[in-house]
């Protein structure tokens, strides 16, 4: 089952948080809630197949899975011109992006030359895993009101510890933006597995460790004629296994 290369979308009608906030430096963070991968800009039964594979992946990494139907929340959309969509977001859904990007991130975002761009919407959980806002805890204002903090911070069954805690960040949202002639020559299942690993996982291609014959990160970018994985490599599952199993 071979790519045909899509139409550039006319519209997109995505549900995509209007607020995260993710920070370099913290510990990485993963989806806690379920995972509903979609993929838009592919002819409905290849889009289908992609988000089928990528359902399936996210089960054997032991990524918690959504039932159908469901909210998307791992998104690929598939584009004839990657940065134009981008700009186009940018100027008419500001709020695909998380809110502390500057419009300088996103303006490099749609002159990397890479044929595709990642991001993930990041949130706040209680350690029972209730989602709060970010917006309603008065040590991200100024001044701090010690008794507003309390009242804000949802209750829990879950002891709070030195080792433990009380708030923690996860994965809201991850989107993915391929450009449609990257795929050119690539299998569905090439394709579908590529966007598990950058959606499932904050994975950067370029720092990948692994050489292109040993990651399907590299898939997009390896040279003609070079050796690319049929399908997600056993090291490429076994790091999915890790991050979710830590």
């Amino acid at each position: 089952m071979r790519l045909r290369l899509p139409l550039l979308l006319a519209s997109l009608a995505l549900a995509v948080p209007t607020f995260a906030a993710a920070q370099s430096g913290q510990t990485p963070t993963r989806f806690e809630v379920p995972v509903c991968p979609a993929v838009f800009g592919l002819a409905p039964q290849q889009a289908a197949f992609v988000a089928d594979r990528m359902r399936r992946i996210a089960l054997e990494a032991g990524v918690p899975l959504a039932k159908t139907p469901c909210a998307p929340n791992a998104i690929v959309i598939v584009t004839a011109n990657k940065g134009a969509l981008i700009d186009a977001l940018a100027q008419h859904h500001p709020d695909y992006f998380p809110i502390e990007w500057g419009t300088g991130k996103i303006r490099a975002l749609e002159r990397d030359p890479y044929p595709a761009a990642a991001w993930q919407f990041e949130g706040l959980l209680t350690p029972d895993k209730l989602r709060i806002s970010e917006t309603t805890i008065p040590s991200l204002l100024d001044p701090v009101d010690p008794a507003a903090l309390v009242a804000s911070t949802p209750p829990t069954t879950a002891p709070a510890s030195r080792l433990r805690p009380s708030l923690r960040r996860d994965v809201m949202t991850s989107v993915l933006v391929v450009q449609a002639n990257a795929l050119a020559g690539l299998t569905a299942t090439q394709f579908a597995d590529y966007a598990a690993m950058r959606t499932l996982a904050r994975t950067d291609p370029s720092q990948a460790p692994a050489p292109a014959s040993e990651t399907i990160l590299r898939v997009l970018d390896a040279p003609m004629g070079s050796t690319v994985p049929l399908s997600i490599t056993a090291r490429d599952l076994a790091f999915l296994r890790g991050y979710y199993g830590s």
